[in-house]
C-alpha cells in the first residue's frame, strides 16, 4: 500500500498534497474494511444520542467536525436535546429535578469512554499497521497504545465535567451571563483541536501520554495541520447532508442505517489523519537526511523493530535516537535531541 511520501520542501522536494492523505485513508478502507466496526460500535454505544436523534423533529443538518480519534455516526450528526441543555444524556431540567441522574450519567459516560478508549488503541494501531504495510497484532496494539488512548478518554470526561460546572453556573446566573456560553464553547473546541492529534502522535511515534499530547499540540499549531483540519471539516460537512437526510427520515431504523453507512467514511477520515500525523512525526524524527544513493534511508527497508521505513516513516531509525516531541519540522542542526525509551 502506498502512502504520502515524507518530503522536505527546503531540500527542493515536493510536499505531499492534503488530498494525498485522504487518498491514503481510502486505501486503508479498501484494504482493511473490517476496521469500520470500531466507529460503528463507538456510535452505537451512545444510547442517549440514538434515542434523542430518533425523536428529533429534523429533516437535515450540516455539521462540521474536527479530526477525532474515532469518527463514528455522531461526527456527521448532532442529536438535538428536546429541552434545555443535555447533561450526560439527560436534559438539564431532569437533572435539576433528580440530581441522582447526574451520577448515573457520569458513570455511563465514563464507562462508554473507557471502552471506546480501549477499542481506539486497537483501531489506530491497526490503521498505523495498514499504512506501514504490516499485518499487525491487535493485542500488542492494545498493550502499546492503551495508555495514550485511555488518557484521552479521561481528558474527555474532565472536559465534560468542566463544561457542566461552567454551563451550570452560567445558567444559574442567567441574564447577560449567558453570553459567556460562546467563549466557553470556543475554548472547548480549541482544547479538543489541540489534544486530538496527540492520540495519533502517541500511536505513530509510540509515546507516552504526556509526550504524545505535547507533540500533538505542536502538530496542531502548524499551518499544514490547519489546512488539513479545514479540509477534514469540509468533507464532514459535505457528508453530513445526505447522511442526516437519511438518518432523520424514519426514526431509529434510519439512524442505525446511517451509523452503518457512516462507519467506513469515518474509517477513511481517521486513516487520513493518521497518514498526516505519521508524515509529521517522520519529519520531526528524521532531521536532515543524506541522499538515498549516499547511504540514506531506503524506503523499502524495515528497521530493527519491524517498523516499515516507508515514505512517512523515512529516517525515523531507532526510537532511542530522537524524541519526536521535541520538534515537528526537520532540524537544521546536527539532529541531536533528547533520547526516548525504545519501544
Amino acid at each position: 500500500m502506498s502512502t504520502p511520501s515524507s518530503t522536505d520542501s527546503r531540500d527542493g522536494h515536493r510536499s505531499p498534497s492534503t488530498m494525498s492523505y485522504f487518498s491514503a485513508g481510502v486505501d486503508v478502507l479498501a484494504s482493511r474494511p473490517w476496521l469500520a466496526l470500531v466507529p460503528l460500535v463507538a456510535g452505537l454505544l451512545s444510547v442517549d444520542q440514538l434515542e434523542r436523534a430518533a425523536r428529533a423533529d429534523v429533516t437535515m443538518q450540516i455539521n462540521f467536525g474536527l479530526p477525532t480519534p474515532v469518527a463514528g455516526v455522531w461526527t456527521f450528526l448532532n442529536a438535538p436535546t428536546e429541552s434545555g441543555v443535555s447533561v450526560f444524556g439527560y436534559s438539564s431540567t431532569a437533572v435539576a429535578n433528580q440530581p441522582e441522574l447526574l451520577v448515573t450519567g457520569i458513570g455511563v459516560a465514563g464507562g462508554s469512554l473507557l471502552l471506546v478508549g480501549l477499542l481506539t488503541a486497537i483501531y489506530l494501531g491497526s490503521i498505523d499497521d495498514a499504512l506501514a504495510g504490516r499485518s499487525g497484532d491487535p493485542v500488542e496494539n492494545l498493550r502499546r497504545y492503551a495508555p495514550v488512548t485511555l488518557a484521552f478518554a479521561a481528558l474527555q470526561v474532565c472536559f465534560l465535567l468542566v463544561l457542566l460546572v461552567l454551563g451550570g453556573g452560567i445558567l444559574a446566573a442567567g441574564g447577560i451571563a449567558t453570553a459567556l456560553f460562546v467563549p466557553v464553547f470556543v475554548a472547548a473546541l480549541v482544547g479538543y483541536y489541540l489534544l486530538a492529534p496527540g492520540v495519533y502522535a502517541g500511536v505513530a511515534a509510540d509515546l507516552g501520554p504526556r509526550r504524545a499530547f505535547r507533540l500533538g499540540a505542536r502538530i496542531a499549531l502548524t499551518a499544514d495541520y490547519v489546512v488539513f483540519a479545514l479540509a477534514y471539516a469540509a468533507l464532514v460537512a459535505v457528508c453530513s447532508v445526505p447522511l442526516s437526510s437519511v438518518a432523520f427520515s424514519a426514526g431509529l431504523p434510519s439512524i442505525l442505517l446511517t451509523a452503518l453507512v457512516a462507519a467506513p467514511v469515518g474509517l477513511a477520515l481517521n486513516a487520513a489523519t493518521m497518514a498526516f500525523v505519521r508524515h509529521r512525526v517522520g519529519e520531526a524524527s528524521a532531521g536532515p537526511q543524506p541522499p538515498a544513493d549516499d547511504g540514506g534511508p531506503d524506503p523499502g527497508r524495515y528497521d530493527e523493530k519491524g517498523r516499515g521505513i516507508d515514505g512517512i516513516e523515512m529516517g525515523m531509525g531507532p526510537a532511542e535516537e530522537r524524541d519526536p516531541a521535541e520538534e515537528v519540522v526537520p532540524a537544521d542542526d546536527s539532529g541531536e535531541s533528547e533520547g526516548r525509551d525504545s519501544r
